[in-house]
């Protein structure tokens, strides 16, 4: 079986997933659920088999996501790129959701496995899927450590997995 086949196969039919890897976008699951499972996904990236978290992410990006980044295979060479800090990081912490109508922007706050922090802003929207309208993310943002807190990043309420 293909690599591209087998981390599809596991998106769309883990039995038994291992952290979230295998998760898929529900009706039911607001923003910040949407990106925590993400963030599990990737936190425990190779359980239960090499990048079952980032095809899990996969599972979460939009169609308009997925025609920049994917197919799968382009996908986890960009998240291992360029969100490297992303994979196995040790704690993840959720700002206030920003809504407007059916778009949403979630900050978060990751400490890296190395203890650096990072900053990241998911943008997502909710789109028709056959299960119902759940919300996938149309691309994610990363903001340096340093910069100044804009009102997206008010911890009115956060939480920490």
């Amino acid at each position: 079986m293909k690599f591209g086949t087998m981390m599809m196969a596991l998106i769309l039919g883990s039995a038994a997933p291992v952290a979230n890897a295998g998760a898929l976008p529900q009706p039911g699951y607001t923003p910040a659920q949407a990106v925590r499972l993400q963030l599990e996904a990737l936190r425990e990236n190779d359980r239960p088999a090499p990048d079952a978290g980032i095809a899990t992410v996969f599972g979460f990006a939009s169609p308009s996501n997925r025609q920049q980044t994917g197919p799968l295979p382009r996908f986890v060479k960009m998240i291992r790129g360029n969100y490297a800090d992303l994979l196995g990081h040790r704690q993840a912490r959720l700002f206030s959701t920003q809504y407007e109508d059916d778009q949403a922007i979630q900050p978060v706050e990751v400490i890296s496995s190395a203890g650096v922090s990072f900053r990241y802003l998911f943008i997502l929207r909710r789109y028709q899927l056959p299960q119902g309208r759940c919300w996938l993310t149309d691309g994610v943002v990363g903001k340096p450590v340093d910069a100044r807190r804009s009102a997206a990043w008010k911890p009115a309420r956060s939480e920490l997995e």
